[in-house]
C-alpha cells in the first residue's frame, strides 16, 4: 500500500504564501457574460480659433470715377457709363482696362433708301446727293481735330463743300484727295458744331442735283454733341450730357491750382477756377433756354435705379418723364415728372442769406448748391443754419446720408462766392454766423453768412462723398459749367476751413 505523508498545516501555510507571491498561475474557466456598455465620456474643450483668412477680392460699380474711400486693396471697381475697369492699389484707384475693349473696325454703310428724292444713309453718314458726307470726329472736344470725309458715288467727283458759310473748291489745297477717290478736309471742333455740305460732279462735270429740284444739295446739318439733343445746354467737354469725367479730365480742370498754396490763396485761386466759365442759368426758362430747373432730370435722377436707355445715349438727350429721382430729406426715391408743388428746390445756402433776388444772382441758380427736396422739410428748415440740434435759428437734418452733401454744397459756396462781384455775392462761412437777410448788391462791404462751420467739417467726415455725388458732380460740370472741388477732393476743407 502506498504510504501518504502527511503534511503539517503550517508548512501548508507556508507554501500557499511563496506559491502566491511568485508569477500568477491561471486556469482556464468558462467565460462569463459580456458587461453592459459604460456611459460616453464628456465633449472635450473646443480648440482654439484659427486666424481669420484673408479678405477676397469685391467688385464694386458706380456712375463714374470711384471715390479714394471706397473698397480695399486688390478690389476692382467697374465704372458703368463707360466701362471702365480700376484696381485698388496702395491710397488708389488705378484704371487697368475696359470692358468693351478696342473699337472694332468700322462696318459697312447702311443700305440706302429713297424717300422724295433723297437718299438716306445710317445715322453716322450724312446724306448728299452724288455721294456722301462721312464726319470722323476722332475727338469732339472744343479745339480739337474733326475730319469730314466726300466720297463721290462711282465715276463722280467733288466740286465744292460749304462749312459753315465758308465755300472751299473741291481744288483746294486744304482738300486732300486719296487714291481710292475720297476727299477729306480736316479742321477743329468748334462750340455750335457744324453745317456742312457738298456738290458733287457727275463723269461729265455736272453738278448732280436733288431729284425733286431745288438748286441746292439737301443736307441735314451736322451739329456737334457739344450741344444736347435739345440744345438747352452748352456742354462744358465731352461728347454727350451723361459723360463722366476721368481722372486725367479732373486733374486737367485743376492743373492751375497751386495746392500747397495757403488757405487764403488757394481760397483765391480755387474762386477764379469755379467762376471762368460758369454759366448763369435762368431760374424759370422752358425748355428752350438755358433752365436750372430743367436741369434737375439730369442731375437729381438715381441712376442707379433708372438708368439710361439706349435711346437717350444715341439722341444726347435725357427723358424729362417718369424719372426716378434722389431728393433730399427723402428715403425712398420716388419718380417725378416736373411737378414742382411735389418736390421743389432747396437752395442749400439759404437765398436768404445773402442773395434774395435768387433769380438775377448767379448764387440764387448755381446747381451745387440747388438740390431737390421733399417741400414739407424744405418749409420746415426755411433760412435755418445747419447744427446738430434744431433752435429758432439751427437746423438737424433728419436723413444722416444727407449730411456730408449738404456740408460740401456749403463749402463750394463758401469758395466759389469768397467776394463780391456784379450779380455775385460775397459768402462766408463761419462758426457763429450772424442772422441777417440781404440781396446780392447789399453784399458788397460786409459778407452775408452762414455756419455752423464745425458742424459741417464734422459732417464731411461722417457721411463721405456717395456715387450719386460723384455723378451729379459731372452732369453739373457739364452744363453749368464748374466743378465743386469738395466733391473732387473732400480734404479741401479741413485744409481751408479747419
Amino acid at each position: 500500500m502506498k504510504i501518504r505523508k502527511i503534511i503539517p498545516l503550517t508548512l501548508l501555510a507556508i507554501s500557499l504564501s511563496l506559491i502566491s507571491s511568485c508569477s500568477p498561475t491561471y486556469v482556464e474557466g468558462d467565460k462569463g457574460e459580456i458587461g453592459d456598455k459604460g456611459s460616453s465620456g464628456n465633449d472635450g474643450k473646443d480648440g482654439l480659433n484659427g486666424k481669420d483668412g484673408v479678405d477676397g477680392t469685391t467688385l464694386l460699380n458706380g456712375n463714374g470715377v470711384p471715390s479714394l474711400d471706397l473698397g480695399k486693396l486688390g478690389d476692382l471697381y467697374l465704372n458703368v457709363i463707360n466701362g471702365d475697369i480700376y484696381k485698388k492699389e496702395e491710397a488708389s484707384w488705378i484704371k487697368i482696362s475696359n470692358i468693351y475693349g478696342e473699337d472694332g473696325s468700322d462696318g459697312s454703310d447702311a443700305i440706302g433708301g429713297v424717300s422724295e428724292g433723297k437718299t438716306a444713309y445710317s445715322s453716322s453718314i450724312l446724306p448728299s446727293y452724288g455721294g456722301k458726307i462721312v464726319p470722323n470726329y476722332g475727338s469732339r472736344f472744343e479745339n480739337e481735330d474733326i475730319t469730314f470725309y466726300f466720297i463721290p458715288d462711282e465715276g463722280n467727283s467733288l466740286k465744292e463743300i460749304t462749312i459753315n458759310d465758308e465755300v472751299i473748291n473741291g481744288n483746294d489745297e486744304r482738300i486732300k484727295l486719296s487714291e481710292d477717290n475720297v476727299y477729306s478736309y480736316g479742321t477743329t471742333m468748334v462750340k455750335n458744331g457744324f453745317v456742312v455740305s457738298a456738290i458733287f460732279l457727275d463723269s461729265e462735270g455736272n453738278e448732280i442735283l436733288p431729284s425733286s429740284g431745288g438748286n441746292q444739295n439737301y443736307l441735314e446739318p451736322l451739329v456737334s454733341t457739344y450741344v444736347t439733343y435739345n440744345e438747352e445746354f452748352d456742354l462744358k467737354l465731352g461728347s454727350s450730357p451723361f459723360y463722366q469725367f476721368t481722372e486725367d479730365d479732373i486733374e486737367s480742370y485743376y492743373s492751375s491750382i497751386d495746392f500747397s498754396a495757403d488757405s487764403e490763396e488757394l481760397t483765391s485761386s480755387l474762386s477764379e477756377l469755379l467762376k471762368t466759365g460758369a454759366k448763369h442759368l435762368d431760374y424759370w426758362a422752358s425748355n428752350n433756354g438755358y433752365s436750372s430747373s430743367s436741369a434737375y432730370f439730369l442731375t437729381d435722377r438715381d441712376y442707379s435705379l433708372d438708368p439710361l436707355t439706349q435711346e437717350e445715349v444715341e439722341a444726347n438727350k435725357w427723358k424729362d418723364k417718369d424719372v426716378i429721382v434722389d431728393p433730399l430729406y427723402v428715403e425712398n426715391h420716388p419718380s417725378w415728372n416736373g411737378n414742382f408743388s411735389e418736390f421743389n428746390r432747396e437752395h442749400i445756402w439759404a437765398k436768404s442769406r445773402g442773395f434774395s433776388d435768387y433769380q438775377e444772382s448767379y448764387a440764387g441758380t448755381d446747381l451745387h448748391h440747388l438740390r431737390l427736396a421733399d417741400p414739407s422739410t424744405n418749409s420746415a428748415r426755411g433760412n435755418k443754419f445747419f447744427d446738430n440740434k434744431i433752435t429758432s435759428t439751427t437746423w438737424y437734418p433728419p436723413s444722416k446720408s444727407d449730411r456730408g452733401d449738404l456740408a460740401r454744397a456749403i463749402f463750394y459756396m463758401a469758395v466759389r462766392y469768397s467776394k463780391y462781384e456784379e450779380n455775385s455775392p460775397w459768402l462766408k462761412l463761419v462758426e457763429n454766423p450772424t442772422e441777417v437777410n440781404c440781396t446780392t448788391a447789399e453784399t458788397k462791404d460786409k459778407p452775408a453768412e452762414f455756419g455752423v462751420l464745425s458742424t459741417l467739417l464734422a459732417r464731411n467726415k461722417e457721411d463721405p462723398v456717395s456715387e450719386f455725388e460723384l455723378g451729379r458732380n459731372n452732369f453739373v460740370y457739364n452744363v453749368q459749367g464748374n466743378r465743386n472741388p469738395f466733391i473732387d477732393y473732400p480734404e479741401l476743407a479741413d485744409i481751408l476751413f479747419a
